[in-house]
């Protein structure tokens, strides 16, 4: 009964003290646009708005559209800065009140808090992306520099045949036997001439792939199903991975075709490469050449896969030209 009686007691300027010192400004205008309630809180950002207080809806309107010189407001118009270094955002409805009359409300929040960590959110954002695009440079570097250190490794090799051919031919000289055309020595020095002269002459951004078939010919065949994809990068890795696939099966399974067939699927690009060699005659261990690929490919953003039987099958899935230089 006691806290019936307080309750019943409840005064309409006790109701009105409480409503005015809500920290969230509150207003409400009639249907013919005239303020019907509005708190202290809205009046006081009414000021810092206009400069006068609340008075009716489409004159408060047009001051939200268009506030005075004591408050801010950005480009997207959802935050006002006030005088006193506050941040306020303000919102509309249409309510319908007891007796069916319509009202349109506005209520005015504080997000002062909330509009900092919004900034700082931003900051972060934009030093993120400088700071992807600095580690795609880096990449691309990195990318040139591991196939300049291949293109040297390569040379260093054929140099050192090429100096085992000279001894070679030199004791054969000395023994008085002629170098004929079809002489094992004679054709180890013209291939390792030739591949020096193919390194150092041709355009760098002839098709690597060819590089490959020139390098294999004799040897074994490269048959190639769809197209290597037009970024470079991209390209590039698939074709890593062929030439990794053309010595394994060479020395592994004796192989004499290799078969690459290339799609695009969903944003991605995927290569499955195959041979007609021996069958492995197990599961296949990853060596130095084929971590190292898997780990130049999971760099990239894709993935590897390793088929032993019933026959060999490499795939490999990278993402598409347009994601590549992003992850790159």
């Amino acid at each position: 009964m006691k806290l019936f009686k307080r309750r019943k007691g409840l005064s309409t300027d006790s109701i009105k003290e409480a409503f005015d010192n809500l920290p969230t400004g509150i207003c409400f205008f009639d249907s013919n646009g005239f303020v019907k309630l509005c708190n202290k809180t809205m009046h006081k950002l009414s000021h810092d708005l206009s400069g006068h207080d609340v008075q009716y809806l489409r004159e408060f309107e047009d001051t939200l559209k268009n506030p005075g010189s004591k408050c801010t407001r950005p480009m997207d118009g959802k935050y006002y800065f006030m005088a006193d270094g506050t941040v306020w955002m303000f919102g509309k409805n249409s309510i319908v009140g007891a007796q069916g009359a319509k009202y349109t409300e506005f209520v005015a929040s504080e997000v002062s808090e909330l509009y900092q960590r919004l900034d700082e959110l931003n900051t972060d954002n934009k030093k993120m992306l400088e700071i992807s695009g600095e580690i795609k440079k880096m990449s691309a570097n990195v990318l040139t520099i591991t196939r300049e250190e291949e293109t040297l490794s390569m040379k260093m090799r054929v140099h050192d045949e090429m100096g085992r051919s000279l001894t070679a031919a030199r004791k054969l000289l000395q023994q008085g036997v002629l170098l004929e055309k079809d002489n094992p020595v004679t054709e180890t020095w013209q291939r390792a001439t030739e591949i020096l002269k193919r390194s150092n002459d041709e355009p760098e951004k002839k098709d690597m792939l060819d590089e490959l078939r020139e390098a294999c010919k004799g040897m074994l065949n490269i048959h190639l199903k769809g197209t290597l994809p037009e970024k470079e990068e991209t390209a590039y890795l698939l074709v890593v991975a062929i030439r990794e696939c053309i010595t394994n099966a060479i020395r592994y399974g004796n192989a004499t075709e290799l078969y690459v067939n290339v799609e695009k699927q969903e944003g991605k690009v995927i290569a499955k490469i195959t041979n007609n060699g021996e069958p492995p005659k197990g599961w296949i261990v990853e060596g130095g050449g084929l971590s190292s690929l898997r780990r130049k490919i999971e760099r990239a953003g894709g993935l590897m896969e390793i088929r032993s039987l019933p026959t060999f099958e490499l795939t490999v899935i990278l993402p598409c030209d347009e994601l590549m230089g992003r992850l790159i």
